[in-house]
């Protein structure tokens, strides 16, 4: 396990838009929990995204996953990493699940994974509308 990557910071939204100078517009954050009016449902799409301090560590492979509460894989995303990102010391990575179920209320954890090591984790509740 690379000891100096950290995760900084990860938002929940469903929708992520890159301006032309760079500057990142998110469209629907989550707080809390994301909260439906039943389940099953669908959302048309769920976005994350998280920021980085790879300490200028040269990474090449991740993954991340989201659990659901019944412990089971809701979505798994791969990827490879390539270009300037070895220079840099802090980095974003983003993926967009489109669509995705929600099978059930509870507790989702992320599980993110960097070069087969698992690197930090977070967690979002579903819930329904009251």
């Amino acid at each position: 396990m690379k000891k100096n990557l950290k995760l900084i910071d990860w938002i929940i939204c469903d929708d992520l838009r890159r301006e032309n100078n760079g500057k990142l517009i998110f469209v629907g954050v989550y707080l809390d929990a994301i909260v439906v009016p039943s389940v099953p449902c669908v959302l048309p799409q769920l976005v994350l995204f998280s920021r980085w301090d790879f300490g200028g560590a040269a990474i090449e492979k991740f993954q991340c996953a989201i659990v659901g509460p019944d412990k089971k894989n809701c979505a798994e995303l791969t990827g490879t990493l390539q270009g300037q990102q070895h220079q840099q010391k802090k980095y974003n990575l983003q993926f967009g699940i489109s669509p995705f179920k929600i099978e059930k209320t509870g507790l989702y954890t992320i599980i993110f994974t960097i070069d087969g090591a698992k690197v930090s984790t977070g967690e979002f509740e579903v819930r329904l509308k009251e």
